[in-house]
């Protein structure tokens, strides 16, 4: 709006039009928030000509339009940049979490891959989602996709024990070495298995994650 036309908009109508330019200067801050720079040239833009009219008139009534939209504004930006910088900072920690996880999870493969122990992991359906491929090794299992989650039917013919750790699954108890023996064409192999129950920040059940070793050299 120019002064000319300023002029011409009724008394009563100026607060209108001034809520309306304070809500298109908070939608862009919104929108733009992780950008500073162009929520600060929103904003500015946006009402510096708005305050520039207001100046212009003079008039006790615009004058303190104009305060309260330099208030306005001016909180706008603040709060703007405190939530630019909280999700700068998330977003810098999101990645240092994953690149964390990545290289941890390198580690552990590097661990299962050259050890008699190895580490696993289920989903919360009891799906192993790793450790999957030493243990199919150690059981001489072929044929079954180790880079799926496998279901622990196919690795457990013992009844009693796929029960018995179905139980503790359900009543999210964490074991501790439960040896279980299976039969393999060059004889039985004895493994035994530690694990515990892993929940998110939200405090649902994710699944487990545990220890698994090869003992058969001790059964025998």
């Amino acid at each position: 709006l120019g002064p000319i036309s300023w002029a011409s908009v009724p008394e009563e109508t100026r607060p209108m039009l001034a809520a309306l330019m304070a809500g298109m200067a908070g939608g862009g801050a919104l929108t733009l928030y992780v950008s500073p720079q162009a929520m600060t040239l929103w904003v500015g833009g946006v009402l510096s000509g708005s305050l520039s009219v207001l100046v212009w008139s003079g008039t006790a009534h615009d004058m303190a339009l104009a305060a309260m939209l330099l208030i306005y504004g001016l909180a706008l930006m603040k709060a703007g940049r405190i939530a630019s910088v909280a999700f700068i900072g998330k977003h810098v920690a999101s990645e240092k979490i994953r690149e964390q996880s990545e290289t941890i999870g390198m580690l552990l493969n590097d661990f299962s891959e050259s050890a008699r122990d190895w580490l696993w992991e289920t989903d919360y359906r009891g799906m192993i989602v790793r450790g999957g491929r030493p243990l199919l090794d150690h059981l001489g299992l072929t044929g079954i996709d180790a880079d799926k989650p496998v279901p622990p039917r196919v690795l457990c013919t013992n009844r009693r024990l796929l029960a018995r750790l179905r139980q503790m699954f359900r009543a999210r108890q964490p074991f501790r070495n439960v040896v279980a023996s299976f039969r393999r064409a060059d004889g039985p192999v004895w493994i035994s298995v530690s694990g515990k129950p892993i929940f998110g920040e939200d405090g649902r059940f994710r699944g487990y994650r545990g220890v698994a070793s090869d003992v058969s050299d001790l059964q025998k």
